[in-house]
């Protein structure tokens, strides 16, 4: 949020205590307000067999670098170990790799849409005012078959992981994806139902469990340049809203959390405790500032970089609900054009995420979340376009389905056993 070499040093920073083995503390119930709640062809081509499993000797594309952060972290390499569905959301970008390789053939013909870019069953989130997928920080532009071999891989070993079959799941799932109009979505899952069930009107459990997250304090060389990033903020959010005055944003309590998350547990980022409307503690408001990150290269995806407006255009056009804290940091005039840019977001005090041991009573359940999920993809994919185009593009996802369905199958399956192979080797 400072000069550029502050946010490396901050990035350095994070991942060297990191390395020295801070305890991971987890928050359950909390996270951003992420969570929400077309009749030409493509040309015809021949589909392409899945790339063949890595035979015997030959390097597994899905297993972690040896000096991946996940492996040399003793709390993430524990939060990994955990089972193979959950060392899967550490490799998203490994994963998406080995799609694109997988359909470089007919990539060619594949449609362009907005890709939620990390699409698993463990995304799916409910909040006081919707259920959807959740976390839109890989969200970019790209052929579908990123987000349906990604969500339908996750299908897969979480339904193996509960000892039900993964076949009938993956179906199910891609069915719904191709059906136009998409299944009415209003209706969250029945497992989701359970988790908003849960919720309690206090807030107290919520920020203190934030706070418990505030583990590391700013060292004293970047604390003065996130202040003024802080003060940039605030006088931005004021402008909008000037019913709020600057105590509204005075900081009660600020630190990094180590080892938070999985997938973007290496992601630079800063939460903060703020005073809120009132002098009550019960309706303070935590806020994570977060330096925008670049999506690593892949020849399938479009619009990776690290600007500022990628996470969030694509987080509206894929259904998510508006923040009122929403912004992205105004630079100062010192810092460098190149650096990455920070944004922050709010917390939803009530926010439940699906655990595929915990929220899962049955296989039903775990089909009614592919549904559900298909729909939100479906509409995402599509969303925000001009008509008729958005609905010449559904008709192509539907063509691109019925052509490469068996491709997609394959694809599924095939990076469901490298995944499997990759764990057992990570946990060796």
């Amino acid at each position: 949020m400072g000069r550029p070499s502050a946010a490396r040093r901050l990035v350095r920073g994070t991942l060297q205590a990191m390395r020295h083995g801070l305890l991971a503390l987890l928050l359950t119930g909390c996270c951003a307000t992420h969570a929400v709640p077309p009749n030409a062809k493509c040309p015809s081509e021949p589909s392409a067999p899945a790339a063949p499993t890595p035979e015997a000797g030959q390097q597994n594309a899905l297993e972690l670098a040896q000096d991946s952060p996940y492996r040399k972290n003793p709390a993430l390499r524990a939060k990994l170990s955990q089972s193979p569905h959950k060392y899967f959301r550490a490799i998203n970008s490994e994963f998406a790799i080995e799609v694109c390789k997988r359909f470089s053939r007919v990539r060619a013909t594949l449609p362009i849409v907005n890709l939620h870019g990390d699409a698993h069953v463990e995304q799916l989130a409910i909040t006081d005012e919707g259920a959807g997928l959740s976390d839109f920080d890989y969200s970019v532009s790209g052929p579908p078959v990123i987000d349906l071999v990604r969500f339908g891989t996750s299908l897969a070993l979480a339904a193996k992981q509960r000892g039900w079959p993964s076949e009938p799941l993956v179906r199910a799932f891609l069915d719904a994806y191709a059906t136009d109009p998409p299944p009415a979505s209003d209706q969250p899952p029945s497992a989701l139902l359970r988790l908003r069930s849960s919720f309690r009107e206090d807030r107290g459990d919520f920020l203190n469990q934030a706070e418990k997250l505030m583990t590391t304090e700013l060292p004293p060389r970047y604390a003065s340049e996130a202040r003024a990033g802080w003060q940039r903020y605030v006088a931005l959010v004021l402008q909008l809203d000037p019913s709020r005055s600057a105590d509204f944003f005075r900081v009660k309590r600020r630190g990094i959390p180590t080892n938070f998350g999985l997938g973007s547990a290496t992601t630079a980022r800063i939460l903060y405790r703020i005073e809120g409307p009132t002098s009550s503690p019960n309706d303070d408001v935590i806020l994570e500032a977060k330096e925008m990150r670049s999506v690593p290269d892949n020849p399938c995806i479009e619009g990776r970089g690290g600007l500022p407006v990628r996470i969030i255009l694509n987080a509206t056009r894929l259904g998510a609900k508006a923040d009122p804290f929403l912004a992205i940091v105004p630079r100062d005039a010192s810092e460098d054009v190149d650096d990455p840019p920070w944004w922050i977001q709010s917390w939803w005090a009530h926010y439940a995420e699906i655990d595929i041991q915990r929220s899962l009573e049955s296989e039903t359940e775990l089909r009614e979340l592919a549904s559900f999920a298909a729909a939100q993809l479906t509409l995402g994919h599509t969303g925000f376009l001009p008509a008729p185009y958005d609905r010449q593009l559904r008709v192509l996802l539907k063509d691109m389905l019925n052509e490469h369905r068996e491709l997609i199958l394959d694809a599924i399956h095939s990076l469901t056993q490298s995944t499997l192979d990759a764990y057992a080797k990570f946990k060796q």
